[in-house]
């Protein structure tokens, strides 16, 4: 559940941000406040919880890592699919030229998703130009991550 992950980062005083839809194309994410609890955050027209306004992701340095919904990720690419209206791939599009102009890496990303939403080594997710692709794939039974922080 994502839910227990999120809980896991405000528990061990990380911080946490967490988006919200400012038009019908474009989202920032804004950092939770140290000790509110998730469930308090109004929610959206989606029923998802949003944050208020207020520290925005994009102007932070130490961000490292997004983690990136989908409704399906391609294994053997990284590519991933989302629901179409764009808001992650343009907000990753305006986090790199920030970044860029900050001579900064991008953080890490990685897509947390069910089993049955991997495409395997034969099926393609189709790609725009404008789509980014996910550094890392997390499912229940399979995790990118294994490969790159193996001792």
């Amino acid at each position: 559940q994502t839910q227990l992950l999120l809980d896991r980062i405000m528990h061990d005083d990380k911080k946490l941000f967490l988006p919200k839809c400012i038009t019908k194309r474009d989202m920032t994410l804004f950092e939770i406040p140290k000790n509110t609890s998730i469930s308090e955050l109004p929610k959206n027209q989606w029923n998802i919880p949003e944050p208020q306004v207020g520290n925005n992701a994009l102007e932070d340095d130490h961000l490292d890592l997004v983690l990136v919904p989908g409704l399906a990720f391609s294994m053997k690419t990284r590519a991933r699919l989302g629901q179409g209206a764009g808001y992650y791939d343009t907000w990753l599009s305006t986090l790199q030229k920030v970044r860029i102009s900050r001579n900064l890496p991008m953080p890490l990303t990685i897509g947390l998703c069910l089993d049955e939403q991997l495409f395997h080594e034969n099926d393609e997710i189709p790609l725009q130009p404008h789509d980014f692709l996910i550094h890392h794939l997390v499912a229940p039974s399979f995790s990118s991550l294994s490969s790159s922080f193996s001792s």
